[in-house]
């Protein structure tokens, strides 16, 4: 399937600012990212606001801690 400017975004990574994917590309991450063992989780802007995290990260941090939209330091007070 050929790809243009609908499917894909490009930013300058050497730039700060967010980096864009199409919604193929971030269903693709996001499906990776649940079903591995590994712990991923996005975080942004200089507090570390979890953006999106897979369930391996919440195991880890504890179901009681399952939150988005939260600085990592509020989430895992211990770290800060």
């Amino acid at each position: 399937m050929p790809v243009d400017d609908t499917d894909v975004s490009l930013v300058d990574v050497t730039e700060p600012g967010p980096v864009l994917a199409g919604p193929e590309a971030q269903e693709d991450l996001r499906a990776l990212a649940g079903q591995s063992i590994a712990v991923f989780a996005a975080l942004d802007g200089p507090q570390h606001v979890v953006v999106s995290a897979n369930p391996a990260f919440f195991a880890t941090l504890g179901e009681d801690r399952a939150r988005t939209g939260v600085p990592l330091a509020e989430l895992v007070p211990e770290l800060a």
